[in-house]
């Protein structure tokens, strides 16, 4: 009789505060194995209600799809990429992704048109998987960014690269232009990032990493725009979004008081303390 009345009580406040959002669980599931650490970084949604997952995982016996892209687990640390029905009850594929060290996926995938899904973030193995003709197949340093495409079926990689220098890096948010480029941004410690002729900054900032931004071609073949961002401090660019007309929105965090910031701006000087945030909007450069 109490359960009754509860829920009674549910349906009357409902009825009642109808401008007031109500949910319930349309469902709920586990995905993942036995290891110490699985966790999913990002989703995205087609228009039939799939769920596109990535993130990273420690179990050996992740729930792979057959043909899988990579079937088994190779590192102490690897990505997964995964595909669930609308209704969560089976799983369309899902794949690891990664080499012998350790790989995380960071921040969210994106999803092409056609189902398949870019991946970018930081790669410590040696083995990495790359595919042929790729931008760079080898890591440079003790850490690479990874930028990988899963094919719509999840059965194999449309491309698979790395991008850094001689130190460190970390690649978010992949984001794919109308013509199929594909952008990505985050952080670098590496004074030898190939960074291309016209780059906006050319050379490192300073402090122990500074932020990114690279767009490659839609193949991840060539580099067309590589360039550092920041002052004598640490940045990292957390996020990006394209505008109409070309223009590179982004955003993340500086400890810079030197961070190169324009006149007649909301705070053209830096705030102190840790770091402060920061916005930035780039336009395509009239010549």
């Amino acid at each position: 009789m109490k359960l009754i009345q509860l829920v009674a009580a549910i349906i009357t406040a409902s009825t009642v505060s109808a401008a007031q959002p109500r949910f319930r669980i349309a469902y709920a599931t586990y995905l993942g194995g036995s290891g110490e650490d699985d966790a999913i970084m990002g989703l995205r949604l087609d228009a039939a209600g799939n769920l596109y997952v990535a993130g990273h995982i420690q179990s050996t016996d992740f729930p792979v799809t057959p043909g899988a892209a990579q079937p088994k687990a190779s590192g102490m640390s690897d990505c997964c990429l995964a595909k669930l029905a609308p209704d969560a009850s089976r799983l369309l594929y899902a794949t690891y992704l990664g080499g012998s060290g350790n790989e995380f996926a960071e921040h969210r995938p994106w999803l092409c048109v056609d189902g398949a899904m870019p991946l970018a973030g930081f790669c410590a193995s040696p083995d990495f998987p790359t595919t042929a003709g790729a931008l760079q197949r080898q890591p440079k340093g003790k850490s690479d960014g990874f930028l990988t495409k899963l094919a719509p079926d999840g059965r194999r990689l449309v491309f698979s690269t790395l991008l850094g220098g001689s130190a460190s890096e970390n690649l978010l948010m992949p984001t794919v232009d109308n013509a199929g480029n594909i952008y990505a941004v985050g952080s670098t410690g590496s004074r030898d990032l190939p960074v291309t002729p016209d780059a906006l900054q050319p050379a490192f900032g300073g402090g122990e990493e500074d932020a990114l931004l690279a767009i490659l071609s839609p193949d991840a073949s060539r580099l067309l725009y590589c360039t550092y961002l920041g002052g004598r401090g640490d940045e990292m660019i957390r996020s990006l979004a394209l505008g109409p007309n070309g223009e590179v929105h982004l955003v993340g965090s500086t400890s810079s008081p030197d961070f190169p910031t324009t006149p007649r701006v909301l705070q053209p000087t830096f705030g102190g303390g840790g770091g402060d945030a920061f916005v930035v909007k780039l336009v395509l450069a009239r010549w």
